[in-house]
């Protein structure tokens, strides 16, 4: 028994092996495609909670506190908003046990836009504290009740 090849069968076997060969590439290529889909959808949903927290932070205040020393124990509380959002609903708590005198009439602030401040008249007496520790507490496009602790030195 004799089996005999001709040129026939030679380009079936290389037409079977190149559509093998294409089968095989072609499941690769697939599972790459999807590996990259799945990278793709991730990366996105990455930039995507990037751009929120972005915006989250043009909407934010954020409060702080200094005091200037205009000397004789004459003091102003600078309280300032150093964020890129509108404070409202400012909100100021002081120690009460305290020999500094703070003027906080105007609290609670209803608004203090960026960059903004506002001075609270203060007087200090001879052995008062050199710092004290005050609470602001604010409201913004972001939430409610955003709290600060702050130490303030003359």
């Amino acid at each position: 028994m004799q089996i005999s090849i001709d040129l026939g069968d030679i380009v079936a076997s290389i037409a079977l092996i190149l559509a093998i060969y294409t089968t095989v590439k072609s499941f690769k290529y697939n599972k790459i495609r999807k590996d990259v889909l799945l990278l793709e959808k991730d990366l996105n949903r990455l930039h995507l909670d990037k751009e929120k927290k972005e915006i989250n932070l043009q909407n934010k205040a954020n409060l702080s506190a200094k005091f200037i020393n205009l000397g004789s124990g004459k003091l102003r509380l600078k309280i300032f908003n150093k964020g890129n959002g509108t404070a409202r609903n400012i909100r100021l708590k002081k120690p009460e046990d305290i020999d500094i005198k703070i003027f906080d009439d105007e609290f609670p602030l209803e608004l203090l836009e960026p960059i903004q401040s506002v001075e609270l008249i203060s007087i200090a007496v001879e052995g008062s504290p050199k710092k004290i520790k005050i609470k602001l507490t604010w409201d913004d496009d972001t939430g409610k009740d955003f709290e600060k602790d702050t130490i303030v030195t003359w």
